[in-house]
This record gives structure tokens, C-alpha cells and sequence, in this order.
């Protein structure tokens, strides 16, 4: 068994030199070959708002259709979701959640991931790889402090930075 892998090594060893060639020797000693591979397009759609209203009755009303949508030819995953404040708003913690009435505090939970530090966590089932030309649909819902007025759609309270990558694990 030893002669046979000292043997192989030999052989193997042997086929990767390259023999010594005089000078002027027009012999081809390697044949050419030519790769070509074309380049694989990273193309993800991801929602550029997820709509919260808070209604006069105290209600929070959310979008149904949010989706993130891969356009690419292999799968993507949603590596990190970051919810930050916008104009002195603050992100609480969702399971938490308690603010006062007219206090500027949203919290959310996407896909059944609630936010904690800011962050909502992506490495369980509810943030699974997408597969190419596939859709992850976002389920989502939001917890908003009572207002006096109500607030609409059109009120940016919080910004959400959605990182998407090559899922290099699959």
C-alpha cells in the first residue's frame, strides 16, 4: 500500500514539470486552452419603504405585499437588518416595548424577529436563503408610542438598512 502511494506521488509529481527545451526548439509542448466564464449579475429588489400608519384610534396599520425579490442567477441572503430613528425618533426593543403617550418610539418584528439594539437578527428560519429568481415575502408589524395626532405613511419615523449577500454557506 505505501509502494502504491510513493508510486502515484511519482506520477503525479511527474506530470507537473515541464521537460527542459534547447533554445530555438519550436516545439509546442503545452496545448492552450481558453475559460470562459461570464459573470454572474447581482440583482436584488428590496423594498424601499415599509409603510406604518398610526391611526387616531391608536391602531398601527402595516403593509401586506413587502417583499424582497432576487433577480440574480444563485441564491442571496438577507445578512443584517438595521432599524434606525429618523428626526429624534427612537427604536425600543420589541418584546419591551413600552413607551409613553406623545413619545417619539416605534419598535418592529419582520418575519417574527423582533428589533433588539436596533437590530433584527437573520440567521434563524424566518430569514431563509432566496433562491435565484425567487422571493422572500416580509411579514411585518410595528408597535408605535400613542400620538395626539395620527400619523401617516408619509412621516419617515424610522429607516430600515436591509444587507443582502451571495449565500456562500449553500
Amino acid at each position: 500500500m505505501r509502494r502504491a502511494c510513493i508510486i502515484a506521488l511519482a506520477v503525479c509529481l511527474s506530470l507537473s514539470c515541464r521537460p527542459a527545451v534547447a533554445a530555438g526548439d519550436e516545439t509546442e509542448l503545452a496545448s492552450r486552452v481558453s475559460l470562459t466564464a461570464q459573470a454572474t449579475t447581482f440583482s436584488v429588489t428590496v423594498p424601499a419603504v415599509l409603510p406604518v400608519a398610526l391611526a387616531a384610534d391608536g391602531s398601527v396599520v402595516c403593509a401586506t405585499d413587502a417583499k424582497i425579490v432576487n433577480h440574480s442567477g444563485a441564491p442571496v441572503v438577507v445578512s443584517s437588518i438595521e432599524i434606525n430613528g429618523l428626526d429624534g425618533w427612537d427604536v425600543l426593543d420589541y418584546d419591551s416595548f413600552s413607551a409613553a403617550r406623545g413619545a417619539k418610539a416605534i419598535s418592529m418584528r419582520i418575519n417574527g424577529v423582533g428589533v433588539a439594539d436596533g437590530v433584527i437578527a437573520t440567521d434563524g428560519e424566518g430569514f431563509p436563503p432566496i433562491a435565484a429568481e425567487n422571493e422572500l415575502t416580509l411579514e411585518y408589524e410595528a408597535k408605535v408610542a400613542p400620538q395626539a395626532v395620527a400619523i401617516t405613511t408619509a412621516t419617515g419615523v424610522a429607516e430600515v438598512i436591509f444587507t443582502v449577500c451571495w449565500d456562500t454557506a449553500g
